[in-house]
C-alpha cells in the first residue's frame, strides 16, 4: 500500500482512521470527513428515517407512476418529460438507500 494513503486523519476516541480505511474519504474525498463522520454518528437515528421516508416515497411514486397516479406533492417532477420523471424516483430510491448504508455502518472499515 503506497505511503500517501496511511496518513492518519484523526486519533481520537482511542482509534486511529487512515485515508486508506475511511469509508467516506473513498466515497466523497478527505476534506469532508471529520465533521461528517461526527454528524453521521451524533444522528444515526434521524438519518436512517430520513434514508427511509425518501426511499419509500421513491417506491410509491414509482409504483403510483406505473398505474398512471401520482403524489400530489411531486407532480413538478414529470413537467419536464416521463423519462425525467422516472429517473427522479430512481434516484429518490438510491439516494435512500445510501443515506441508510452510511447512517447504519460505522465510517471505520473494520478488518
Amino acid at each position: 500500500m503506497p505511503t500517501k494513503l496511511l496518513i492518519f486523519l484523526q486519533k481520537a476516541d482511542g482509534f486511529v482512521v487512515t485515508f486508506a480505511q475511511c469509508k467516506l474519504c473513498k466515497a466523497f474525498g478527505r476534506f469532508m470527513h471529520t465533521k461528517t463522520r461526527k454528524y453521521m454518528t451524533k444522528n444515526k437515528g434521524i438519518l436512517t428515517l430520513v434514508g427511509f421516508l425518501l426511499a419509500g416515497i421513491g417506491f410509491m411514486a414509482l409504483i403510483l407512476s406505473l398505474v398512471g397516479l401520482q403524489l400530489a406533492f411531486l407532480t413538478w417532477i414529470d413537467a419536464p418529460g416521463r423519462l425525467f420523471g422516472f429517473l427522479m424516483r430512481l434516484l429518490m430510491i438510491l439516494a435512500g438507500i445510501i443515506i441508510i448504508y452510511f447512517a447504519q455502518t460505522g465510517l471505520r472499515n473494520d478488518e
